[in-house]
């Protein structure tokens, strides 16, 4: 189980685990005011469940967000900002601010972001080849013949 320090519930939003009532500025050692229940046990059960009990950090959600658009709009400065998001999930999970399952939506993020910022690669490549070639290849046969004449 987890200690429960006596100030917890006064820094944070937490929810009573069996009516929901927001316990935040009750004592920890008190009971909650809808129900009955015990504060320090709804504490407990919030800790348990991987919700830190300030509640959730939206950021491996973001990311994957911003993951989806990107790839599916080619948007890519979205897939950069997904990468980006990644490591803010990242720092979030590790500190407590986020659950630990969410970090499978941070990865799943960061992939479409990088998939979308290959695919602008890709693009980019593909404009060269189809564009750039021929021009180059122009200008070199312009000059192999003012050369050679």
């Amino acid at each position: 189980m987890t200690d429960v320090t006596p100030d917890q519930v006064e820094r944070s939003r937490v929810a009573c685990a069996y009516c929901g009532y927001d316990l935040s500025g009750t004592a920890i050692g008190g009971k909650c005011p809808e129900c009955g229940a015990s504060v320090a046990e709804s504490v407990r059960v919030s800790s348990a469940a991987g919700t830190p009990a300030g509640g959730t950090d939206s950021s491996p959600v973001v990311c994957l967000v911003f993951g989806v658009i990107a790839l599916v709009t080619g948007c890519t400065p979205l897939g950069f900002v997904a990468i980006w998001q990644h490591g803010v999930a990242k720092r979030a999970i590790a500190q407590g601010r986020a659950p630990k399952d969410q970090m499978v939506l941070a990865t799943v993020g960061l992939i479409m972001g990088w998939i979308a910022v290959a695919f602008f690669l890709l693009g980019l490549l593909f404009f060269a080849i189809i564009f750039l070639a021929p021009i180059l290849l122009a200008i070199f046969a312009a000059a192999v013949s003012s050369v050679n004449p």
